[in-house]
Formats: structure tokens, C-alpha cells, sequence
């Protein structure tokens, strides 16, 4: 088996890219607690990278495909409240089809390239891992009517060979 983690980073001070002293110890506090990883990937976002040195995981790479959503995703963000709603927008807009099966090639590719028993933890933005969910499993209702994910809140894809398995939303205590 091998796992792949997108979270969300901690919380910010909008509009600064920095974290607030909050964000930084819910990180810490979480990063305590979680699995180590063989990879930690981060947004080029100071936010995201901030989440991991809060953590205590160091960087092993920057990606900028988890730094921004596709096109017209800040006009609709306000309306996607639920994982169904991410699966919809999936389903009908050109540009999130497009994006979320590029994501999914991501998580895929690092996924592959993992020892067996590996893990990588990916550091990103609201919106992110709920259209990874949504482009792996378009059709599946098991996750539709969930909340979209909190701040630090993610998911977990599990691999078995280069198929997903299973999928877990990881949400705070």
C-alpha cells in the first residue's frame, strides 16, 4: 500500500500570505500527531510552506499545479459548500474537468513513485482535495453530501499498486 495526503494549510490573516500565530500552533499540534512522510510537496504559496515548517516536516518539493484552481473556480467557490457540489462542477464545467484530471495524474505519478508503504503529504488550498475526490470518483455518492474541508482538513488516497483503494477525509478533532 502506498498514501497519498492533501491538506489544506493552517490559517491565515487574510489578505497576508502569512499565517497567524493560531494557524501556526494547530500546525504544530497536528504535525505532533500525524504519520511521517517519504515526501513532503508544497504549493509555491508562503501559506502552504509555512504549514509544513510549523509541522515540523521539511519541504522535499514545491509544485505550483497546488497553488491555484482552474478558471472561474473564485466566482464558484462560494457556492461549492459539499463534496457533490465539487462533483457537479466536475460533471459541467469544462475547465474544472480539465484541472481536476490533471490533479488526479499528480497525485497518481507520486504515488507511483513511492516505495511500498510509502507516504507523501501534499500542502495546498481550499478547494483542492475536495476536486481531486471529485475528478477520482465522479460518480460516487459515498462523500457527496460531506462538508467542503476546514483548514488543515484533507484527504488520504490509498493505492494498491496504481489504483485507489480507498479514500478518507481527514477532518479535525
Amino acid at each position: 500500500m502506498k498514501w497519498v495526503e492533501l491538506r489544506r494549510h493552517a490559517e491565515r490573516a487574510k489578505p497576508s500570505e502569512r499565517l497567524t500565530p493560531a494557524g501556526k500552533a494547530a500546525a504544530a499540534a497536528l504535525g505532533r500527531s500525524a504519520d511521517r512522510f517519504d515526501l513532503v510537496v508544497s504549493s509555491t504559496s508562503r501559506r502552504a510552506a509555512e504549514t509544513a515548517a510549523a509541522m515540523g516536516f521539511p519541504i522535499g518539493r514545491t509544485d505550483p499545479v497546488w497553488t491555484s484552481l482552474w478558471d472561474g473556480f473564485d466566482e464558484q467557490y462560494p457556492l461549492l459548500r459539499t463534496f457533490g457540489d465539487f462533483q457537479a462542477a466536475f460533471k459541467s464545467e469544462p475547465n474544472a474537468k480539465l484541472f481536476g484530471t490533471r490533479l488526479v495524474g499528480t497525485v497518481r505519478r507520486l504515488a507511483e513513485a513511492l516505495p511500498d508503504g510509502g507516504r507523501v503529504l501534499v500542502l495546498t488550498h481550499g478547494g483542492m482535495p475536495e476536486l481531486v475526490v471529485a475528478a477520482a470518483r465522479p460518480d460516487d455518492t459515498a462523500f457527496s453530501a460531506e462538508p467542503v474541508l476546514e483548514r488543515l482538513e484533507g484527504v488520504a488516497f490509498e493505492f494498491e499498486d496504481d489504483r485507489v483503494v480507498k479514500i478518507r477525509i481527514l477532518r479535525k478533532p
